[in-house]
């Protein structure tokens, strides 16, 4: 009997192994997908400049980072005792200009190294609507100022591939780019325009194929969207709000990516690796007895054996996994 309708995903230009860097950048679902890059192994960095959900604020970030030249400069606005960059999530925000110019200048730092170790970039595109700044600057968080001083617009599909194609453009012949769309609905842009949005970025990367043609070789798009709204297609697949993924469906659509884009020796790491975890987290009743000090040199043995192929990894006496950055 056939419960699901599977999503046909193509067969990737290139698979994903443990030496190759990762930067996610993107929507929160980014950050799913980095959390479980990370629990498994993989060399991680996430959203340097914080969450963005729509293509041109993610563009405008990286080309800030990476180029001298930069289409624009990041509005930086104070509001309700806090300074605020607009193109910085609510957790950067400062207490004085200063520090917030500070904080701009390290994430352009951090974002920059992130970027020049990547092998590989994933883009999650959550809408493709967008708030204009009082001087038309496009933002990517509004925190909460007054709408008046903001004009929200929806991108047409010529200009999401536009901003695509530069992210492609910056990423160079040598990264492996991936593409996806999130599957999280942004209600307040109100149901039928949060899936008109939807299918003008499908719609954009779909044009951005066809523009690119044989230069796609080394582009991905993964269904993350069509994997929970047709393959899943339940309410028990989202969280209590019922616009996020539960966490099951996060789950499988985390084992799509894997069946996609691992081998089965990475796969086997993997395994190897979340049992050191496992073992790594482990916190005992009585640490003064024989048999944990028994438990915590096998567990040092095995690290030395990961160490040995996974340098990165975190050891026992760090005592944390690691975490996406």
């Amino acid at each position: 009997m056939q419960l699901l309708t599977p999503v046909n995903i193509p067969k990737p230009t290139a698979l994903i192994n443990h030496r190759e860097k990762i930067l996610c950048m993107g929507s929160c679902f980014a950050e799913n997908i980095a959390k479980r890059l990370t629990e498994s192994g993989f060399q991680v960095s996430c959203n340097p400049w914080g969450t963005m959900y729509n293509p041109a604020s993610i563009y405008n970030c990286l080309s800030e980072s990476i180029t001298d030249v930069c289409p624009t400069e990041p509005p930086i606005v104070e509001y309700q005792g806090l300074w605020h960059s607009l193109w910085h999530h609510g957790d950067f925000s400062q207490k004085d200009r200063n520090s917030c110019q500070k904080m701009l200048t390290n994430t352009k730092i951090a974002c920059r190294k992130a970027f020049d170790e990547s092998d590989i970039i994933i883009f999650t595109l959550g809408t493709a609507w967008v708030y204009l700044w009082e001087n038309e600057i496009i933002v990517a968080n509004c925190h909460k100022l007054p709408a008046d001083r903001f004009k929200r617009v929806r991108l047409s599909v010529e200009q999401v591939s536009s901003y695509l194609k530069r992210l492609v453009d910056i990423a160079g012949p040598d990264r492996h780019v991936i593409f996806t769309v999130s599957p999280i609905r942004h209600l307040k842009d109100g149901l039928h325009e949060n899936q008109l949005s939807k299918a003008t970025l499908l719609l954009a990367i779909e044009q951005l194929r066809q523009q690119l043609g044989s230069l796609f070789d080394k582009v991905d798009y993964f269904p993350s969207y069509e994997i929970l709204l047709d393959e899943l297609r339940d309410y028990r697949f989202y969280d209590s709000d019922m616009l996020h993924p539960s966490e099951t469906a996060v789950e499988y659509i985390w084992q799509r990516f894997a069946d996609t884009y691992f081998s089965t020796d990475t796969k086997a790491d993997i395994q190897r690796i979340a049992n050191y975890y496992r073992s790594l987290h482990h916190r005992p009743l009585h640490p003064e007895t024989d048999e944990y000090r028994r438990f915590r040199e096998q567990l040092e043995s095995t690290y030395s054996k990961l160490a040995a192929d996974f340098p990165w990894l975190a050891s026992p006496d760090d005592g944390t996994m690691l975490t996406a950055n």
